[in-house]
């Protein structure tokens, strides 16, 4: 089976991109699999190396280079950069005639779906939400939501982190599961549990939203001063 993921880079160490070159190391070494990983974005040295098994390429588009403060420019270099991820798609369906393309629900998201007759299975993965980047803007996240919903109509297949998520989407429950992401770092120690000590691994990111949590913490501080939250 050929199975094709699309990612935005795998040269930074977030979870969209930890999970992605961890299911797609444990496909390629089943039998009979041959898996593939395009990626958009990706200049400077991996931060994740895939499996020897995994095919990698890079499209070159790199979104990241759209650095213009004006409004109306940035929309037209975005623009531009969409159609030739389009057009590096179309080129990569041909060469790799994949039987299951995932998408990470990245910058691919609606142009896979705008591929009509397709012959491969579209299963679109959900890493984040995107309606909670804007907490406060109710227009915009109705817009988003609306997208959204509408680009997920055209997938075969829906998976969500949590119930939680996908609950949010009624109306497609029939082509919707939930799989939590895999543990993809061990280690042999436990904690002692007898450190006051609350941990927040991640990205200093607008969607991580650590700012609810320091707000938060301040609750927490009143009635537990000895505790420390560290980022």
């Amino acid at each position: 089976m050929k199975i094709l993921y699309i990612v935005n880079s795998i040269n930074v160490l977030g979870g969209t991109e930890r999970i992605t070159v961890a299911k797609a190391n444990a496909l390629a070494r089943i039998g009979g699999n041959r898996v593939w990983i395009a990626m958009a974005d990706n200049k400077g040295q991996p931060a994740l190396l895939p499996d020897n098994r995994v095919h990698v390429i890079d499209l070159g588009i790199n979104y990241r280079d759209v650095d213009c403060k004006n409004r109306f420019l940035q929309t037209l270099f975005i623009l531009k950069k969409k159609w030739q991820h389009r057009q590096k798609m179309k080129e990569v369906l041909r060469h790799v005639n994949p039987d299951i393309v995932v998408s990470t629900w990245q910058h691919e998201k609606n142009i896979l779906t705008t591929f009509l007759n397709r012959p491969f299975v579209l299963i679109s993965e959900f890493h984040l939400i995107d309606e909670f980047c804007y907490p406060h803007n109710h227009l915009k996240k109705n817009i988003v939501r609306w997208i959204n919903e509408w680009c997920m109509k055209k997938s075969d297949c829906l998976v969500f982190l949590t119930d939680d998520h996908r609950l949010q989407y009624p109306r497609l429950a029939s082509k919707s599961e939930t799989i939590p992401n895999p543990l993809t770092i061990e280690s042999g120690q436990r904690s002692a549990l007898n450190s006051k000590i609350v941990l927040l691994p991640c990205r200093l990111v607008h969607e991580k939203n650590v700012a609810s949590l320091i707000r938060a913490w301040g609750i927490v501080h009143k009635a537990h001063d000895d505790w420390q939250l560290q980022i």
